[in-house]
This record gives C-alpha cells, sequence and structure tokens, in this order.
C-alpha cells in the first residue's frame, strides 16, 4: 500500500497501475489520507497530459494584498481583489492556481518568497499592496518568477474610492488579462535552458506560439511542426489542436499555403476537436468562432460562438479581437469597435496588437472612414512588417483615400511576400459579407494596381 503522495510522485516514472482503497483511519495521523494499492502493468508509461497532470502546467499563487496603512475598509478591498483575481486565472486552461483558502494562512506570518512558493507547491507568486492617501488608492502588484527570483511583471493602478468597485473591476480586468501571458513568455523563456529532445506536449505550444509570430516561411514551419508534436504526444491536449488550427489559418491567410482547401480542411478539424475535448475553454471557442468566420465564411455563427467564448472569459483579449473581426466582416463596424475597447482596457501592449489593429483597421473600413484606418492598419504595420492581413487592407485604403503613391508601394511589398497574389483569389475566401465593403476592397486593390 502507499499514499496519495507517494502514489503523485512515482505514477508517471514506473509501469503500475493504481487503485484507490479508501481513507481509513492511520495511527497518529488526524487528518484523511488516501491509500492506493500498487499492481504492475505491462502497458508502456502514459504520455504526460498538460491539461490532466497540474504539474505540467505552470502553477500560481495570488496572495492577498497587503495594506500598508492597517485600515480594515482597506483590508477587506485587498481581500475582494484577491478573490477576484483568483476567480479569473481559474478560467485560463493554461495555469493551475491555488485556491484562496489556502493561501489566506500566509497572511499570517511574513514567510521569504521561496518559503511561501515551497509551502503551496507553485512557480509563481502574485503579490500586491495598497496604500491610501485620502480618497486615492494606489495598488501596486508584482508577478515573481519564484524558482529564478526575478519579477516577470509589475504595474501601479490608481483610482478613487469613490467609484471603488468599477475601480475594482478595472484593476481585476487588467491582472487577470495581463497574468497568463507573462507566465507564458516566461515559460518560453525558461524553456530555453531545457534540451529540446525531451519535450512534451506542453512545451511544444510553448515553443510554438513565438515561431508562428515571427511571421517568416521557416517559422511557420517550425510552429506548425511543433503543435502537430504537441497532437502527437498528447491528442486530448485540447489546447493543442487549437493552436495547431491557429498557425494553419495564419498560414493559408499569409498566402503561404500551396492546398489551401486541405490546409483549410485540417484546420477546421483541428478547431473542432479542440471544443469537443474542452467546451469550457474561451480560447479554443475564440480559434474555433475565427476559422469558423474566416475559413468556413460563417461569421453570422461565429458571433454565438463568441459570445459563449466571453460569457466564460470575460478578460480574454483573443476573445474581445475575433468576436471584433467577426463583427467587421458582417458590416458591423461600430460593435467591433466597441468590442476592440474592451482590447485596448485589458492589453494595450500585448502580444497580439498586431492582429487586434488589423481588425481596428477593418472595421474602420467597413464604415467607410480611410483614414482612421490606415492609421490602425499603419500601427499593425509597424508592430508586425510581414502581416499580409494589414498590408492587403492598407493598400486598398490608401487607394480609396486617394493616396495612390502610397498605395502603389504597398501593394508592391505585399507581391514582394505574395508573388502570387491576385484580387479573384483572394475574394474568393476572404468573408465580407456585405456587397457594398466587398466591391469597395475589390476597387481599393485594383486600383492599388495589385492583379485582378
Amino acid at each position: 500500500m502507499l499514499t496519495q503522495q507517494v502514489r503523485d510522485i512515482v505514477r508517471n516514472r514506473i509501469s503500475v497501475r493504481f487503485h484507490e482503497i479508501g481513507a481509513p483511519i492511520l495511527k497518529n495521523i488526524e487528518r484523511p489520507v488516501r491509500v492506493f494499492i500498487a499492481q504492475r502493468s505491462s502497458e508502456p508509461r502514459a504520455i504526460l497530459r498538460p491539461h490532466v497532470h497540474w504539474e505540467a502546467r505552470p502553477s500560481l499563487a495570488v496572495l492577498p494584498f497587503r495594506d500598508l496603512q492597517g485600515s480594515d475598509e482597506d483590508r477587506y478591498f485587498g481581500e475582494g481583489i484577491t478573490e477576484d483575481i483568483v476567480t479569473g486565472v481559474s478560467r485560463s486552461r493554461a495555469i493551475f492556481v491555488v485556491a484562496r483558502t489556502s493561501t489566506l494562512q500566509m497572511t499570517k506570518e511574513s514567510m521569504p518568497s521561496r518559503e511561501v512558493a515551497a509551502a503551496l507547491g507553485v512557480k509563481y507568486l502574485l503579490t500586491g499592496s495598497i496604500r491610501r492617501s485620502g480618497n486615492l488608492l494606489r495598488i501596486h502588484t508584482e508577478l515573481v518568477d519564484v524558482v529564478r527570483n526575478r519579477a516577470v511583471w509589475a504595474d501601479n493602478f490608481d483610482g478613487d474610492t469613490a467609484d471603488i468597485f468599477t475601480f475594482q473591476d478595472h484593476i481585476v480586468s487588467s491582472i487577470v488579462a495581463t497574468v497568463e501571458p507573462s507566465v507564458q513568455s516566461a515559460e518560453a523563456a525558461n524553456l530555453v535552458t531545457r534540451p529540446t529532445e525531451s519535450l512534451d506536449a506542453y512545451d511544444c505550444v510553448l515553443r510554438g506560439l513565438p515561431e508562428l509570430y515571427r511571421f517568416e516561411g521557416q517559422s511557420y514551419e517550425t510552429a506548425m511542426s511543433l503543435f502537430r508534436r504537441a497532437v502527437e504526444l498528447d491528442s486530448g491536449y485540447a489546447q493543442a489542436h487549437s493552436y495547431l488550427a491557429w498557425c494553419l489559418n495564419f498560414w493559408i491567410a499569409e498566402g503561404k499555403s500551396s492546398n489551401v482547401d486541405r490546409d483549410s480542411a485540417t484546420a477546421v478539424f483541428h478547431a473542432r476537436k479542440g471544443v469537443e475535448l474542452d467546451p469550457e475553454d474561451a480560447l479554443n471557442l475564440s480559434i474555433r468562432g475565427h476559422i469558423l468566420s474566416l475559413l468556413e465564411h460563417r461569421p453570422h455563427e461565429a458571433v454565438d460562438i463568441m459570445d459563449q467564448a466571453l460569457s466564460l472569459n470575460p478578460n480574454l483579449p483573443l476573445a474581445w479581437g475575433i468576436s471584433a473581426t467577426a463583427h467587421a466582416y458582417l458590416g458591423n463596424g461600430a460593435i467591433a469597435r466597441e468590442h476592440m475597447l474592451n482590447v485596448w482596457r485589458l492589453t494595450p501592449f500585448g502580444p497580439l496588437n498586431f492582429f487586434f489593429w488589423t481588425a481596428v483597421g477593418l472595421a474602420e473600413f467597413v464604415d467607410g472612414d480611410y483614414p482612421e484606418a490606415i492609421r490602425a492598419l499603419q500601427r499593425a504595420r509597424r508592430t508586425k512588417p510581414r502581416f499580409m492581413a494589414a498590408l492587403r487592407l492598407l493598400a486598398a485604403s490608401y487607394a480609396l483615400d486617394g493616396q495612390i503613391e502610397q498605395a502603389r508601394a504597398t501593394a508592391e511589398k505585399l507581391l514582394e511576400k505574395d508573388p502570387g497574389f491576385s484580387i479573384s483569389r483572394f475574394m474568393a475566401w476572404y468573408p465580407l459579407k456585405t456587397p457594398d465593403s466587398r466591391e469597395r476592397l475589390v476597387l481599393g486593390l485594383s486600383t492599388a494596381g495589385l492583379p485582378n
């Protein structure tokens, strides 16, 4: 017989099956302890599954925000923020967050960060403090990688107690939206020191994302290879399927695919599989919604899926950005712009801002405001000069705004990156639904000098 603690340590290292026999009363131990018996198994050791085994994912504890001046009112405010952050981060499928009840005891004694992390079994700590000056509050928060003893992210939030609940919502949504990408970036940076031959599925996903967003030919192939490997290692890893679909989406939309029908069918399959495996994950639903919009030409249905994603996690910038894009495809520029305001509120400097600024450009183009479309698309280009979606819309917007020289120069850059581009082939799959928007886009691209 062995305890659960021993079982958890050895379960992925030896070919043994474990059967629980209950939680008997043990001598000199007051709390119940789950006990297992082990049986030899001839089956090969199971592959590590990051969505099942928490130890494969980065782990986080949100410590109660400290009141630096001893006010009961501010202490309750800090506890409310802490609880809301835990609730928000727990919606992420990429991070394990310790329950608030486990962290409350950490307010009773002063312990070094390493001891706190060891006691809670986590790699990352999110800490915060509250300082009051009259009716003004300043919240300082910091995300720490305890293993490497360094701050991953820190920020200050200033607000007025006159609108305390709005201020609290703002703090919580901003922190929740920032924590996951910050942790993932830190985890990806840490992978550099690990040997590539020892990858598991979660590591493959982390390595694949930076490659995808480089927007170079070889980087696409590297990203797809890593996402495919993640799916091979763990066919039940929902986000691995979704990220493979997301990668194929860019591969097709950026003009890299030599077989659009085949690659579209593959993207659709994996996007559906991601939702099938984990229908409660807003990320999976968001990517499914974008594939449904862009590759299946069904933005009406995508809007419904995006509403579901946002109800599950209203602090996911990608969900707001993809929802905005779907509404823009339908000609709803005003709704798209409103949704983009939520993106900027959550992540003003996020790694996907090139995609978000392109969504803004599309919304402005649909509404016929070409100067604003140009401004947004120029920002997207400054962030990712190789992003073809921004180049196409920018060329058309310049042309319709009467800036013909800039339009032709942008068209030349587009053709350098995609020599086989043609307006008719592009419009055959681009899912703009309103006839007026489609006609104006064709006119703009043609005026810019792009081949029909």
